[in-house]
């Protein structure tokens, strides 16, 4: 009877501790991803320690984190992700730790992958295919994810509600001035095309009025067949493609056979997904101006 009356103490105390853990007023707040990281700090500057969750050089796309890592989350004050099921680790996430998370595509538009290349396709059909998740490279898109975080801010920091939003309306009139450079700086393009490696550019795209030719899916795992990348072949080939894009510091054998094949230059593009030891000093705003001058001089130049 004893040793019961122990266990069930030695269990509440664990949940006590486990409770008071999570609602500990602590000092940091935890990012899923490089893009996720950037927008928060931009918003939370110097009130709260902001770190990283997904390790710049990991894939977030199948990062799988460890028991440890995870148990770290319950001493942040906030969690904050993609969503989109860019974070594919969540599903792990113990309900505490989702229940405390700050999703940044709530409430932005999804767009889809459709796991293959015709373009001519419903776009209420959704039944098969995958949410694409780089919502943040659309300037647009990256506006309202940073509302977003400030709104949670003033939520859980009242006090400091004034300098919370006026660190979004300087970020806001910056990104603003970077989303009319794009449409000034494209607006004489040749064409409306990219052809691009990963198939990640899309809310890009759509800002613009550009369309993305994919070799690959959502993730660079969804590898083409024989037959499908014939037809890609055919279709840059049919829209006169000059140019295709692979991911910054990246090679892919299935690129390089198109570029081969055709006779088309290599350019890149970054995802922004993490920074690496090329990119370990810029930020969202440095990398979207370096997109911008790869897509100027593919696009506009004949």
């Amino acid at each position: 009877m004893k040793k019961i009356i122990s266990f069930f103490i030695i269990i509440g105390i664990g949940l006590l501790f486990t409770a008071c853990s999570l609602n500990i007023d602590t000092n940091v707040i935890v990012a899923s991803t490089y893009p996720a990281y950037d927008l928060t700090k931009r918003i939370v500057g110097d009130k709260y320690e902001v770190t990283q969750f997904v390790p710049n050089g990991q894939e977030p796309h199948d990062y799988e984190p460890t028991a440890k890592k995870i148990g770290a989350l319950y001493d942040a004050k906030l969690y904050i992700e993609i969503g989109f099921g860019f974070e594919a680790y969540t599903n792990s996430l113990p309900d505490e730790i989702k229940n405390k998370a700050l999703t940044l595509s709530d409430g932005i538009e999804p767009l889809y992958s459709h796991h293959s290349h015709d373009h001519e396709h419903d776009v209420e059909d959704h039944d098969s295919e995958t949410v694409n998740p780089h919502i943040w490279l659309s300037i647009k898109n990256a506006i309202k994810m940073m509302n977003s975080i400030v709104n949670k801010m003033v939520e859980i920091d009242e006090n400091n509600k004034a300098y919370y939003e006026d660190n979004y309306l300087k970020n806001k009139e910056l990104f603003e001035a970077l989303d009319i450079k794009y449409r000034e700086e494209l607006q004489d393009r040749k064409t409306n095309y990219i052809a691009t490696t990963h198939e990640a550019f899309g809310y890009l795209c759509k800002d613009y009025g550009l369309e993305e030719i994919a070799i690959m899916g959502i993730t660079n795992a969804d590898s083409p067949t024989a037959s499908e990348l014939a037809k890609i072949t055919d279709e840059l080939k049919s829209k006169n493609i000059k140019v295709i894009f692979g991911e910054t510091s990246e090679s892919s054998s299935f690129s390089d056979a198109i570029a081969s094949s055709l006779n088309i230059k290599r350019s890149s593009l970054n995802t922004i997904e993490a920074l690496n030891d090329l990119t370990q000093n810029e930020d969202y705003i440095s990398l979207m101006t370096s997109n911008l001058a790869s897509l100027k001089e593919a696009l506009c130049n004949e």
